[in-house]
């Protein structure tokens, strides 16, 4: 309920900021036509010279392996998994799992989903959080859990989106 109020204040305000952005004038618009047409004269001639120009020279064959270079490197990465390029730490191994905190996480994510059917309903930050502590768990305990959730929203017992 908190969270709904905040997220209403939030929009308010953004909207409030889109109408006072849109009631300007800016000075431009007051300028005479001769003056604009100046004004975007000058300012094309400036991005103009900021921008590298091309060379009229044929590419080279230095250029095309450099390019071909690139292009392997760019291809590499992508094929490399995300864990591989530093996109987050990797979750431990299933072998490295201790039982007892796994049964401790389970419980307490099927209290969670408890909790919320006791109530009946679930918002979708509740959900985002649930569904990140039911990723925390081994396979088999999140596709239990998974299965449980999934369950109670289609039963009707638990109102919410996944």
């Amino acid at each position: 309920m908190r969270a709904i109020a905040i997220m209403s204040v939030l929009q308010t305000i953004a909207v409030a900021a889109l109408l006072l952005h849109s009631f300007r004038t800016p000075d431009r618009v007051l300028l005479a036509p001769e003056q604009r047409s100046h004004d975007l004269h000058a300012a094309a001639d400036d991005s103009a010279s900021r921008v590298r120009q091309p060379t009229d020279r044929p590419l080279t064959a230095e250029d095309e392996q450099r390019l071909r270079t690139i292009i392997r490197e760019e291809f590499a990465q992508l094929q490399l998994p995300p864990n591989a390029q530093g996109g987050g730490p990797a979750p431990p191994p299933e072998s490295a799992r201790s039982e007892p905190e796994d049964r401790r996480r389970r419980e307490l994510v099927a209290q969670q989903i408890e909790a919320y059917q006791a109530v009946g309903s679930i918002s979708d930050l509740q959900m985002l959080e649930l569904q990140t502590d039911i990723a925390h768990l081994d396979a088999a305990s999140r596709k239990q859990m998974l299965s449980k959730l999934i369950t109670s929203i289609n039963s009707g017992y638990l109102k919410g989106r996944l």
